[in-house]
């Protein structure tokens, strides 16, 4: 058994790709030249080769792992955590399993890199596609030009549109034949003097003066009343402007989102005191003689931002101390939060979740 050979061993791999290595326990019984011929290992990969590789069984030698036709691996044929089973052919390592695959074997897989046939062209369609012409020298210009060849009445052509409308903005040939059925003014005006009463005069007269008076304006009004959220009334411009000159509501949301660019206000502290949000994003200058301490808040106090940033400059004599408060996290250099005498600053950053990060002059 410790040869291997009756039983081949297992193990998982080691080394990069296309250099493998592995160690059986118990050690295997080598020839004195090195592998048994016969030889059995079974190997989880550890990570996919990119081309012809070697395998070194505890240590004894790199031997080259050849496919069941005696080729070199390609790239790919070993998967990351895929399982192989090799014999040793005296010269290489032989991954077995190899010799039912590929053309004219014969074998009928279920799926081809995780998906079905119904996943790929037929050859018929690959034919048909080899056969096209490609895209690139046939323009939208040429299909416009062989389309007019054969449009026009009795072509049998369905558009979808007709200058940008479809069909439920036209009038059907049934309500056409009844616009030409309907009544003209000169036949009106005759019925006004037959025997037979539709309208008086004055209701004629009124008729005429509403359709003349019927101004631009009266539209308006009238599409007021049907017009607003909900309505479907698709505008083309707004105040003269397109759509696409306007930010969309995501875009809106980004902005109201965004921090607040406050850069370059200056403000002064003077005595022990706890951060606030109007410090955010600003630099505050210390006017004090004697130490002060100023308490870093946690969130359910003050509400900052991830991201905001407030340095402070020693402007005096006094000492400068930051202290955070029962659940915030002060990150600092070697722990120190002390600013570093006269002139010296330190900057505070809100990294989110109660912690802060303090760099600068600390002391």
């Amino acid at each position: 058994m410790a040869d291997y050979v009756r039983q081949p061993g297992y193990g998982i791999t080691a080394g990069s790709a296309n250099t493998y290595t592995v160690t059986l326990s118990p050690a295997p019984t080598f020839a004195a030249s090195g592998y048994i011929d016969g030889m059995g290992v079974v190997v989880k990969i550890n990570v996919a080769n990119s081309g012809a590789s070697t395998l070194n069984v505890n240590g004894v030698g790199a031997s080259a792992i050849v496919d069941s036709k005696g080729n070199a691996l390609i790239a790919g044929k070993l998967r990351a955590n895929g399982i192989y089973a090799l014999r040793y052919d005296g010269t290489n390592f032989v991954l077995l399993g190899e010799a039912i695959e590929g053309s004219g074997s014969k074998l009928d897989a279920d799926l081809l890199d995780g998906k079905d046939s119904t996943a790929f062209a037929t050859a018929a369609q690959g034919t048909k596609a080899d056969n096209a012409l490609p895209a690139a020298s046939y323009t939208a210009s040429d299909v416009l030009a062989k389309l007019k060849t054969v449009d026009g009445s009795g072509s049998g052509i369905d558009a979808d549109l007709l200058d940008g409308k479809d069909s439920t903005a036209f009038a059907t040939a049934t309500q056409g034949t009844k616009a030409d059925a309907a009544a003209t003014q000169t036949s009106f005006d005759a019925h006004l003097s037959d025997s037979v009463t539709h309208i008086t005069t004055t209701e004629r007269t009124a008729w005429n003066a509403k359709q003349a008076t019927l101004s631009d304006t009266d539209i308006l009004n009238k599409l007021k009343n049907v017009d607003g959220a909900g309505s479907g009334l698709d505008a083309d411009l707004l105040d003269g402007y397109h759509a696409s000159s306007f930010a969309t509501a995501a875009q809106g949301t980004k902005a109201d989102n965004a921090m607040p660019n406050t850069y370059g206000a200056i403000n002064a502290v003077s005595t022990t005191s706890s951060l606030t949000l109007a410090q955010a994003n600003k630099v505050i200058y210390t006017s004090n003689t004697t130490a002060i301490v100023l308490t870093i808040p946690a969130s359910t106090s003050v509400a900052f931002v991830a991201g905001t940033q407030i340095t402070f400059i020693q402007r005096l004599v006094g000492t400068v101390t930051f202290a955070p408060a029962s659940g915030v996290t002060l990150e600092s250099k070697d722990t120190k939060r002390t600013i570093d005498g006269l002139y010296a600053s330190a900057t505070l950053i809100y990294l989110g979740s109660n912690t802060w990060s303090l760099i600068g002059a600390l002391a």
